[in-house]
C-alpha cells in the first residue's frame, strides 16, 4: 500500500494511492489510524480471468489514484485515467473515465 497524496475537508482526511497496481482510497478522522474505502464497484478494470476469484481485475501499471484535492464541498481524486468524486469521502463515483492513449 502507497499513498501518493492527501486532502482534508476539516472533518476527515482522506489518501489516494495505490495497492497491487489498483487504485486506493483511504479515510481517516485523525491521520493515525486509517479505513480503506471499497471502491471495486466503480473503478474499471480487465477481469484477470475466468479461474479468477469474484472481484479480482488486472489494471493497467500506474492505475493507481495520484491525486486528491478538497473543493466545492467535495473531494475530487484521478487516477492515470478516471475522475472519482465523493461528497464524504466514503461513497465514491466513477465520473469520467478517459480514454487510454498508447503512444
Amino acid at each position: 500500500m502507497e499513498f501518493a497524496d492527501f486532502a482534508y475537508d476539516g472533518k476527515r482526511y482522506i489518501a489516494v494511492g495505490s495497492v497491487d497496481y489498483a487504485p486506493l482510497i483511504c479515510i481517516s478522522k485523525d491521520a493515525l489510524t486509517w479505513e480503506v474505502i471499497d471502491i471495486k464497484h466503480v473503478v474499471t478494470g480487465v477481469p484477470i480471468d475466468e479461474s479468477a476469484p469474484k472481484n479480482w481485475y488486472w489494471f493497467t501499471p500506474f492505475s493507481g489514484i495520484g491525486n486528491v484535492i478538497f473543493e466545492n464541498n467535495r473531494f475530487i481524486a484521478t487516477s492515470s485515467y478516471q475522475f472519482f468524486v465523493s461528497e464524504d469521502g466514503e461513497n465514491w463515483t466513477l465520473t469520467k473515465e478517459l480514454p487510454m492513449v498508447h503512444v
